[in-house]
């Protein structure tokens, strides 16, 4: 399709080597009498830096309506948006706005095109993506208010205690929590491009053998990106099945007021030394168990850069055809006291507003409500949700993997220790990260025993 004329009021960026998309655009072509849509290609538009405000992973993975503004809506927001704009329009978008279930039934409609779309195996850029330096204060912090109701209707049943499960939450332990955020916090930074992150990932490998892990079950997952040889830190604890669950954690630093400063003092206690001790700890719990499922530790570096590892290593899972369940991500988990209550925690899930792949939403929800049973039964945490965004889980679900996480909801723009040098472990609250440690623990006893 050519471009209409230059008064044009809307862009269509779609993937034009994809049939699926291809004729949906013609459809809308046929439709547009008052040529109010110009169209191109998602390569073209994505050169000439229209696609600038869209994020990397989704650039590719969906249609977007281009205001002249510059703004734009993507996948069922941009549907809904091009229903107003053609024929008709006026009349039936109040009738999809007020109509219960009205959006649903489009977000459907999309969701059944996405399906087409990925069966074409329409990948424009088959190039690994970029992310921008992940902040979560520009992310959305609650979930749809229709997934809300969703997951109001679909809550389990109350958790039966579990006394092999109580017996190992028992061992978790608040000390050696809090030692091993004080050993990572005293590197003097764990910036990637620093000269210290080397020592810090060597330090990762022995803290996983002492805990009860042999050598052979670790290993470096080496990458390069921007020039920077880095490592993640993978440790497999094998199961008696092929399913896996991967835990993660960030071990990197930054500073906000500059984002490229490797030599300043950067402690990290609460990002993300804490859900890096949480993990550890966990670990060492684990490490003699005779487990059913597969679980994986992996501590990523280059998150704060841009998910360099977790790009990466997600890259690597995809390419090898590895199967995984969930992958649990623990980003920031021990400083409560901004939401709720200062007992309030967040379990992320994927609401399919910041997601990229819509198959995996309802996997991510249940295990999500699983998560927060868990944590009211064992322990006295409350959980909000709210959307998986700006950390290590993004890659994996941009590849179709289903994701869940666990945070503390401190990343707020009136937390002055957020990516800054007071960032330290007296700022922490150790009960409260004991408990999303055994909540996260208790997640994994009763999927993999």
């Amino acid at each position: 399709m050519q471009a209409k004329s230059s008064s044009s009021k809307y862009i269509l960026a779609y993937d034009a080597d994809c049939g699926p998309c291809t004729r949906f655009m013609h459809v809308v072509d046929l439709l547009d009498k008052r040529e109010k849509i110009d169209f191109i290609s998602l390569t073209i538009a994505d050169q000439q830096g229209l696609l600038d405000r869209i994020s990397a992973p989704l650039r590719y993975k969906s249609f977007h309506l281009i205001f002249t503004n510059g703004e734009a809506k993507s996948g069922s927001e941009a549907l809904l948006e091009l229903i107003t704009i053609l024929p008709g329009g006026m009349i039936i978008s109040p009738i999809i706005n007020y109509f219960p279930g009205g959006k649903l039934i489009v977000r459907f409609i999309y969701n059944r095109f996405s399906r087409l779309h990925d069966m074409d195996s329409c990948h424009i850029n088959n190039s690994i993506e970029q992310y921008a330096p992940p902040d979560r204060t520009k992310g959305p912090s609650s979930i749809l208010s229709d997934v809300y109701k969703q997951l109001q209707s679909r809550r389990r049943t109350r958790i039966t205690i579990d006394p092999f499960i109580t017996s190992k939450l028992s061992l978790v332990s608040s000390d050696n929590i809090q030692q091993l955020i004080d050993k990572l916090s005293s590197f003097h930074n764990r910036h990637s491009k620093s000269q210290y992150i080397e020592s810090v990932a060597n330090w990762l490998k022995k803290e996983l053998i002492n805990v009860g892990y042999n050598s052979s079950a670790i290993n470096f997952h080496n990458y390069s990106e921007a020039g920077f040889n880095l490592k993640n830190i993978v440790c497999d604890k094998k199961g008696t099945t092929d399913k896996t669950i991967l835990l993660c954690a960030h071990y990197d630093t930054i500073l906000n007021r500059d984002i490229d400063d490797a030599v300043s003092r950067q402690p990290g206690a609460n990002d993300n030394a804490s859900g890096v001790a949480s993990l550890l700890e966990i670990s060492r719990i684990i490490s003699n168990l005779a487990l059913n499922h597969n679980i994986q530790f992996v501590f990523f570096s280059g998150e704060e850069q841009g998910l360099w590892g977790s790009k990466h290593y997600s890259q690597h899972f995809k390419d090898n055809n590895v199967g995984l369940d969930v992958v649990v991500n623990m980003d920031m988990c021990a400083e409560p006291g901004f939401l709720s209550t200062r007992k309030t925690a967040n379990v992320d899930i994927d609401d399919g507003q910041t997601g990229v792949v819509s198959t995996n939403n309802d996997a991510s929800q249940d295990f999500g409500l699983t998560m927060k049973g868990l944590a009211e039964t064992y322990t006295d945490l409350s959980i909000e949700f709210d959307p998986i965004d700006a950390s290590d889980y993004k890659p994996f679900e941009a590849r179709g993997y289903v994701c869940v996480g666990a945070y503390d909801g401190a990343a707020k723009p009136s937390n002055p220790h957020y990516h800054s040098d007071a960032d330290v472990i007296t700022n922490l609250d150790m009960v409260f990260l004991t408990n999303v440690t055994k909540m996260v623990l208790a997640f994994v006893l009763s999927e993999a025993v």
